[in-house]
C-alpha cells in the first residue's frame, strides 16, 4: 500500500502537464513515422558514381593541393609599431582585415597601444594569436605586478 502511494505521488501530473506529454508523444510519433516512411519512398539502390564526372583542371579546389608554404613565411621580418603601421603592414604580420581596421580606427580616435597586451582589447584577437604575432611588434610586454611593486619599493628606499 505504501509503495502504491509513493508511485502515485511521484507520477502525479497536473492536467496541463498531461496534455503537454501527450502533445510531445504525438509529435515524436509523427517524426518517427515520417522517418520510416522515407525509407519506402526513397530508392536506396540509386547511387551516383562521382568518378565518372570530369572537372576542368583549373577548377580543382586549392585545399586539395598540398600546402607548400605556410602563411608564416609570407610575413615580413622587421617588427612594426601598431601605432604607426599601415593596413597592409598589419595584415602582413598575420592580423585579419577586420582586426587591422579596428587598430586603425582605435588610432584615429586618438588612442595608443602602450604594451602588447593592450592589443587584447580587440574583441576578435585572443591571447594565442597575440603570442603568434608578438615577435613582429615593437611594443614592450606589460611588466608583471611584482616587478612594478619592486620598482616602487626600490624608489622609495
Amino acid at each position: 500500500m505504501n509503495f502504491q502511494k509513493i508511485v502515485a505521488d511521484y507520477f502525479h501530473f497536473t492536467k496541463r502537464e498531461r496534455t503537454a506529454i501527450l502533445v510531445f508523444l504525438a509529435i515524436l510519433l509523427l517524426a518517427l513515422a515520417y522517418r520510416i516512411s522515407l525509407n519506402f519512398y526513397i530508392n536506396p539502390q540509386l547511387k551516383i558514381d562521382l568518378s565518372t564526372i570530369e572537372l576542368p583542371k583549373d577548377s580543382v579546389h586549392k585545399a586539395s593541393k598540398p600546402m607548400l608554404f605556410s602563411y608564416e613565411s609570407k610575413r615580413q621580418a622587421s617588427p612594426i609599431d601598431p601605432n604607426l603601421a599601415t593596413f597592409k603592414e598589419l595584415t602582413a604580420i598575420g592580423l585579419t582585415k577586420h582586426q587591422a581596421a579596428i587598430i586603425i580606427n582605435y588610432r584615429k580616435k586618438g588612442s595608443r597601444y602602450n604594451y602588447q597586451e593592450d592589443l587584447l582589447k580587440i574583441y576578435t584577437l585572443d591571447s594565442s594569436k597575440l603570442a603568434s604575432i608578438s615577435h613582429f611588434l615593437q611594443l614592450p610586454k606589460k611588466p608583471l605586478k611584482q616587478a612594478i611593486a619592486f620598482e616602487i619599493k626600490k624608489k622609495l628606499e
